[in-house]
């Protein structure tokens, strides 16, 4: 390429990335072309484009010692070394659909002109900016304006030959640790595979349970699935791959000295700090059971999204998803059925007994046949049976009534015993036999 043309780097990683957003959304073909070159910065250099809190979240979800005292280059300097010395690492933060564009643009040569045309690829590079391997450019010329990339000193060639390597993709590397006992080792792409599945593994667990403390998740995902490798490397993929992609989130209680995991959506730091240190009698679980349980939940979530799409919605399939998520999280986070009836009067306000009964049922489902984490994930009617309860409907709620606010209430505001009553008629009739939806203990 030219030398010595204007350009403009962007002074922080926000800026950065505005540069890839703005190049995309100004280009009219079908896809993007840049150049890569690479850069006289290193990656630490780089990598001081991300804020200080940035930086010590990386070097926390890798364990690594850092300091909020250092400054951004020492921070970044700790960071880049253990990424340098375990070039690995790059196969666990980058996902496997984006991999493929990571090992293509370190192929490319010095100047080498590069198309980028779909997602996934857009999604590499922005991964790649974030970790310090690349920075984006504009140049100014006669002709126009051109977008570039800038590799990390020297960090292309020693990617590209580490991942030829067979032999750091091999049993005995550490880069295997990860894979289940029904996967081999030999190359980036078959560990890249273990690493998908240990995410899809992890993902089956917290849904099952709700929300669960680190130590116990790495129990059950040993005790379920027989992975061999320790807690302190089961924390770094949890951090490092799970935590950083958002795959997870987490949250630490200081006063128990415990962190704590769940699936996005819901609001693990209120409930973390509700937890404390209360002792949960835990759903027991194997593998056949984690897959039972998130079918269920499926089968359980439908019809009640079926109900917010014919109803209540106006065919939105955008407010369905919203509504199911805010549903979902207060149920594992044992919200009270108040909160629930006063759902269900907003939105049933204005419609006919048979929409509201409908709509009363699909919520009533979820409400007590949803895992609860404060239950140690399970339902409140599973619960209800394990220790002879009369009624699911008061587990969270004490024995307060619902309070009726009109002469004639809406079925949600009658007593508890009425509602379950009527609820167990009502499922019996809908349950299929086999179906999975039933509120026995030994049911799934």
């Amino acid at each position: 390429m030219p030398e010595d043309k204007e350009r403009y780097y962007g002074k922080n990683l926000q800026q950065k990335l505005n540069i890839i957003k703005d190049f995309g959304e100004r280009e009219e073909a079908g896809h993007v072309c840049f150049f890569i070159e690479e850069s006289s910065k290193t990656q630490a250099e780089l990598l001081e484009a991300n804020k200080k809190e940035v930086l010590l979240s990386y070097c926390d979800f890798a364990g690594l010692r850092a300091s909020s005292n250092w400054r951004k280059i020492q921070i970044a300097e700790v960071y880049s070394g253990y990424l340098q010395e375990n070039l690995w690492i790059f196969l666990m933060i980058i996902p496997q659909e984006n991999f493929s564009s990571f090992l293509r643009f370190s192929k490319c040569r010095n100047g080498e002109s590069v198309a980028l045309d779909t997602e996934e690829e857009w999604r590499a590079l922005y991964i790649m900016v974030c970790q310090g391997l690349m920075e984006p450019y504009y140049e100014m010329r006669k002709t126009g304006t051109v977008f570039g990339m800038e590799f990390a000193k020297g960090m292309a060639d020693r990617i590209i030959k580490y991942y030829r390597d067979r032999r750091n993709f091999g049993e005995t590397a550490p880069a295997a640790v990860y894979l289940p006992p029904e996967l081999r080792a030999g190359c980036w792409k078959n560990v890249g595979k273990g690493y998908v599945r240990l995410d899809e593994r992890v993902r089956k667990i917290l849904m099952y349970y709700g929300m669960l403390n680190t130590k116990k998740l790495y129990e059950v995902l040993l005790e379920c699935y027989q992975y061999r490798f320790d807690y302190e490397a089961f924390m770094r993929f949890l951090m490092l791959r799970m935590r950083l992609l958002e795959m997870v989130q987490t949250a630490y209680n200081r006063d128990s000295k415990e962190r704590w995991a769940a699936l996005g959506g819901f609001p693990i730091a209120d409930a973390c700090m509700e937890m404390g240190e209360a002792a949960i009698e835990y759903r027991p679980a194997s593998s056949s059971q984690l897959e039972e349980r998130e079918r269920f939940i499926l089968l359980l979530v439908r019809p009640l999204a079926a109900a917010l799409l014919l109803n209540h919605t106006d065919g939105n399939g955008d407010d369905v998803e919203i509504y199911l998520e805010y549903l979902i999280s207060a149920v594992q986070l044992r919200a009270p059925w108040e909160f629930f009836s006063q759902f269900l009067q907003r939105m049933t306000d204005r419609r006919d007994r048979r929409q509201e009964m409908e709509m009363w049922r699909c919520v009533s489902s979820l409400f007590l046949k949803l895992p609860v984490y404060s239950l140690g994930g399970y339902s409140r009617m599973e619960y209800a049976a394990l220790h002879q309860m009369k009624n699911p409907y008061e587990i969270h709620n004490g024995t307060r009534r619902p309070q009726a606010l009109v002469k004639n209430p809406p079925l949600f505001y009658r007593p508890y015993a009425m509602q379950w009553e009527l609820f167990c008629r009502m499922d019996k009739n809908m349950e299929e036999p086999g179906n999975g939806l039933s509120g026995k203990t030994g049911g799934v």
